[in-house]
Protein backbone atom coordinates (compact mmCIF):
# COMPACT_ATOMS: atom_id res chain seq x y z
CA UNK A 1 0.00 0.00 0.00
CA UNK A 2 2.99 2.43 0.66
CA UNK A 3 4.55 2.04 -2.98
CA UNK A 4 1.14 2.38 -4.23
CA UNK A 5 0.18 5.96 -2.40
CA UNK A 6 3.97 6.70 -3.17
CA UNK A 7 3.59 6.13 -7.06
CA UNK A 8 0.40 8.26 -7.39
CA UNK A 9 2.03 11.27 -5.87
CA UNK A 10 5.19 11.11 -7.61
CA UNK A 11 6.99 10.62 -4.79
CA UNK A 12 10.04 8.23 -5.28
CA UNK A 13 10.90 5.00 -2.92
CA UNK A 14 13.64 2.72 -3.96
CA UNK A 15 13.13 0.33 -1.09
CA UNK A 16 11.46 -0.54 2.22
CA UNK A 17 12.41 -3.14 4.53
CA UNK A 18 9.89 -3.86 7.44
CA UNK A 19 10.01 -5.38 10.99
CA UNK A 20 7.18 -6.55 13.29
CA UNK A 21 6.79 -7.68 16.81
CA UNK A 22 3.80 -8.75 18.92
CA UNK A 23 3.05 -8.62 22.30
CA UNK A 24 2.43 -11.04 24.23
CA UNK A 25 4.48 -14.00 22.64
CA UNK A 26 2.08 -16.54 22.99
CA UNK A 27 -2.01 -16.05 23.62
CA UNK A 28 -4.07 -13.47 22.52
CA UNK A 29 -1.83 -10.17 20.90
CA UNK A 30 -2.80 -7.07 22.71
CA UNK A 31 -0.11 -4.90 21.52
CA UNK A 32 2.07 -4.57 17.68
CA UNK A 33 5.02 -2.72 16.78
CA UNK A 34 6.10 -2.20 13.07
CA UNK A 35 9.10 -0.68 12.24
CA UNK A 36 9.52 0.36 8.62
CA UNK A 37 12.82 2.10 7.11
CA UNK A 38 12.05 3.19 3.83
CA UNK A 39 15.13 4.66 1.26
CA UNK A 40 13.81 7.43 -0.65
CA UNK A 41 15.62 10.71 -2.46
CA UNK A 42 12.47 12.78 -1.25
CA UNK A 43 12.14 15.40 2.07
CA UNK A 44 11.63 13.47 4.96
CA UNK A 45 8.37 15.36 5.68
CA UNK A 46 7.12 14.26 2.10
CA UNK A 47 7.58 10.37 3.08
CA UNK A 48 6.08 10.11 6.25
CA UNK A 49 2.60 12.60 4.76
CA UNK A 50 2.33 8.86 3.20
CA UNK A 51 2.13 6.80 5.91
CA UNK A 52 -1.77 7.70 6.60
CA UNK A 53 -3.15 6.94 3.32
CA UNK A 54 -1.27 3.92 2.62
CA UNK A 55 -2.68 2.89 6.12
CA UNK A 56 -6.14 3.62 4.75
CA UNK A 57 -5.57 0.97 1.71
CA UNK A 58 -3.91 -1.36 3.72
CA UNK A 59 -6.21 -4.95 3.42
CA UNK A 60 -4.41 -6.31 6.51
CA UNK A 61 -4.82 -2.64 8.90
CA UNK A 62 -8.30 -3.10 8.28
CA UNK A 63 -8.66 -6.40 9.80
CA UNK A 64 -6.75 -5.44 12.74
CA UNK A 65 -9.20 -5.37 16.13
CA UNK A 66 -10.06 -1.27 17.34
CA UNK A 67 -8.86 -2.20 20.56
CA UNK A 68 -5.37 -3.53 19.38
CA UNK A 69 -2.22 -1.48 20.28
CA UNK A 70 -1.13 -0.36 17.61
CA UNK A 71 1.94 1.60 16.54
CA UNK A 72 4.19 2.20 13.67
CA UNK A 73 7.88 3.64 13.24
CA UNK A 74 8.62 5.29 10.28
CA UNK A 75 12.33 6.03 9.40
CA UNK A 76 13.63 7.81 6.01
CA UNK A 77 16.69 6.56 4.93
CA UNK A 78 18.69 8.41 1.86
CA UNK A 79 18.77 7.11 -1.41
CA UNK A 80 21.46 4.60 -1.55
CA UNK A 81 24.44 5.00 -3.43
CA UNK A 82 25.34 2.37 -6.11
CA UNK A 83 29.03 1.32 -5.94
Amino acid sequence: AFKVVAAKRRVPIERISGAVSATPATGKVKQIRVHLDVWSEADTAQVEELLKSAKSLCYVHDLLRPDLDLAIELAVQPKQEVL
